[in-house]
């Protein structure tokens, strides 16, 4: 009788190197931030010219508040996008016309040659001769700055093409206009993103430049005035705008050349929406939207929502449970955890669908994501939700990377607990009405024992797993009688809590609506006491997130009927 073969491990010799890689990605702004900090705090440099980034934060909430901050910033991004949408499509046209026809080559390529190393500021009286002071003149330079660099980018993608596919085309009977779009454009995509990328980048000096000097808005006016008048907390405060505009615009339009290139990933799939929308695992995405709606259901009660802010709020969880999600699946990969055979992961790195610098790209811009949706409610509120949604994020990261994983020293009931329940439901309440009630605690300590549940429910179906890799959980710590005994107190606790929000405050009673779901918790209890094949547990670990949609429903609905009542 022959035994069955284990297949071996996928190994990853560079595993290490990845990770420390990650941390030093963080590490070093981090530590020059705090270097600057302890610098400026201690006087060692003179904090009028050199003031802590704390202080330059408590600046630029106080400008976000007033709504200068965003204004300008605005202003600076509808130049950028306008201008550079003006220089960039004659000039991949005209780059295109170049590299395909002799006689345009040789006509532009004196004039273009001889435009190009101008400085660009340079132009800008001219500009002002031909068009006059004011916004015309002002996108013009900017185009104008950025059109013969994507022309001749664009004409050197499509000289470097095999002369073969034109001839094979013109031999099939393509028309100028076939040519340009089927073989010319897709041949010289690459020389003409790396065009736009570096357009993009003078794009953003110029306009900068321009508000220097002959604007008197936008965020080279503001960082200017501010030097000009010494307020130059304001001055930090409009540099630190600027690089971080640049870095969204960047990321955005690398996010934009990997969905028009999908040949460039031949050793992978083709980037898909689809395989992004799988890989963030959307169906548990119900956990961080849920807390939110019922906070806010709340808030309602005091007659108190902020509704544009509830839509950012939900972005943000969304986003950071996304970042989590591929956070996850990256360090349970490269820890060897997680398989091809392994239940509840994205698998997107299994199948080879994604590779390792995708997810971490992933992460970079889900929590990216989550800081732009958050930052006009941290200016409007203050640093309150600042340090909420910092402990949110970290939870998130931390919860299976860094030295230290949460997830693997059974503390990750507790995380979830802090995160999803009293921080996310507090937090959103907080944003609403400027303030936490005990109802908003009872609250936030019922949605976060669900969502503790749903995760130890997780826990339960991967004991033997976690324990042939040394993943300490509380389930396969306690072991199974007594984790399912802990299973009972997360999804019982939440009824009694909605009880005792009742008794409390009597007016409450349509939240006991939340009692229809008891039945489910029933259920759910008896079958994790005698199910022990991974796969059905599985089918439970789904039911865990569907109690917690439907009691969080329930909740807010009541709350909502608490509501109509009260102004009733």
């Amino acid at each position: 009788m022959s035994l069955p073969v284990r297949a071996p491990e996928r190994t990853d010799p560079f595993r290490r190197r990845r990770m420390i890689e990650l941390v030093l990605t963080v590490a070093g702004p981090a530590l020059a931030i705090g270097i600057w900090e302890l610098l400026s705090r201690t006087e060692t440099i003179d904090s009028r010219f050199w003031p802590a980034p704390s202080v330059i934060w408590d600046a630029a909430v106080e400008m976000g508040q007033e709504g200068t901050l965003f204004d300008q910033l605005l202003i600076t991004v509808r130049r950028i996008v306008f201008g550079f949408a003006l220089g960039t499509i004659p000039g991949v046209i005209l780059g295109l016309a170049m590299g395909l026809f002799w006689p345009i080559r040789t006509f532009f390529m004196p004039l273009s040659t001889a435009i190009y190393v101008i400085p660009k500021i340079a132009i800008l009286p001219f500009m002002f001769i031909a068009f006059g002071a004011g916004e015309t003149s002002n996108m013009v330079t900017v185009a104008l700055s950025i059109f013969f660099l994507v022309a001749l980018n664009t004409m050197t993608g499509v000289l470097e093409l095999d002369r073969s596919l034109q001839d094979v085309a013109k031999n099939l009977g393509a028309s100028r206009f076939v040519l340009f779009t089927t073989v010319a454009l897709p041949g010289a995509l690459p020389s003409v993103f790396a065009g736009m990328r570096l357009a993009l980048g003078f794009a953003l000096v110029v306009v900068v430049g321009i508000e220097f000097v002959s604007a008197r808005d936008g965020l080279g006016y503001l960082i200017w005035n501010s030097y000009q008048t010494l307020r130059i907390q304001q001055m930090y405060v409009g540099l630190a705008a600027t690089a971080l505009l640049g870095g969204a615009l960047t990321i955005g339009l690398g996010l934009f050349e990997v969905w028009a290139l999908p040949w460039k990933r031949a050793d992978r799939q083709a980037f898909s929406l689809k395989t992004w929308f799988w890989a963030v695992r959307p169906r548990s995405f119900t956990t961080s939207t849920i807390p939110v709606v019922a906070a806010s259901a709340l808030a309602l009660v005091d007659g108190d929502v902020r509704w544009g802010f509830l839509v950012l709020m939900l972005v943000a969880s969304i986003m950071t449970h996304a970042a989590c999600n591929l956070t996850n699946d990256y360090f349970d990969d490269v820890r060897g955890v997680d398989t091809g055979d392994t239940l509840g992961q994205g698998g997107a790195l299994q199948t080879g669908s994604l590779g390792y610098a995708d997810l971490r790209l992933g992460i970079a811009v889900c929590f990216t994501g989550a800081f732009v949706a958050a930052l006009p409610i941290i200016a409007a509120v203050g640093e309150v939700v600042f340090w909420i949604a910092l402990a949110s994020a970290a939870a998130a990261f931390l919860y299976t990377a860094g030295p230290f994983p949460l997830a693997y020293y059974a503390l990750g009931e507790v995380t979830v607990f802090l995160a999803m329940g009293i921080g996310m439901v507090t937090g959103a309440y907080y944003v609403h009405t400027g303030t936490w009630t005990v109802e908003a605690v009872i609250l936030a300590t019922a949605m976060g024992l669900l969502s503790a549940g749903f995760l130890h429910a997780n826990n339960v179906r991967d004991i033997d797993s976690d324990r042939r890799h040394r993943k300490r959980t509380l389930a396969n710590l306690l072991g199974r009688h007594a984790a399912t005994r802990e299973y009972a107190f997360l999804v019982f606790g939440p009824f009694l809590l909605a009880t005792a929000l009742v008794s409390l405050n009597p007016t409450y009673w349509p939240v006991l609506l939340v009692l229809a779901a008891l039945p489910i918790a029933v259920r759910l209890t008896r079958e994790i006491a005698v199910e022990t094949a991974p796969v059905r547990l599985n089918r439970l670990v789904r039911q865990s997130a569907g109690l917690h949609l439907v009691f969080g429903m329930l909740a807010s609905v009541g709350l909502a009927v608490v509501a109509m009542i009260g102004v009733a």
